[in-house]
């Protein structure tokens, strides 16, 4: 009994009907198809291609291929996988949260120089709409603070 292609994990009605244009039309066909034949079809790059075939087999097979993946990595290595995994996961979790920190101290920053220019920005604005150049206005006060003096 051949299952339908719409069973397998990543695969919905516009893939399905490509890879039947292409002569794969059930999960059978799918679990004992190359890579290469699946990734010529339209819109099945490389990394999806093996998702599907690796999600076929699992489904026919009721076993995760990923199971039987990390089992032989173990054997070959000698040790336990997930740990070694799960250490590099937490020192790219490190280096991200890092990475993150020093971003927002970059925008922090950011934030307050254009803050900055805005104000400088606005008092040549102001000295504009008085109509006088920065320097005259800069007399017209020291006349002002003369004229207090007399």
């Amino acid at each position: 009994m051949s299952r339908s292609l719409l069973e397998v994990k990543g695969i919905g009605p516009a893939a399905a009907k490509l890879l039947v244009d292409h002569g794969i039309t059930c999960t059978e066909d799918l679990a004992g198809a190359k890579l290469g034949a699946v990734m010529a079809v339209r819109g099945f790059s490389k990394i999806r291609a093996s998702r599907v075939i690796d999600a076929a087999k699992t489904l026919l097979n009721g076993v995760p291929a990923f199971k039987k993946e990390k089992a032989g990595l173990e054997k070959a290595a000698g040790k336990k996988v997930g740990k070694i995994a799960s250490a590099q996961m937490k020192k790219d979790k490190k280096e991200k949260k890092a990475i993150k920190v020093e971003q927002k101290k970059k925008d922090k920053k950011d934030n307050k120089d254009k803050k900055d220019k805005k104000k400088k920005k606005s008092k040549k604005e102001k000295n504009a709409e008085n109509g006088q150049p920065k320097k005259a206005q800069k007399k017209k006060k020291s006349d002002k603070k003369a004229g207090k003096k007399k």
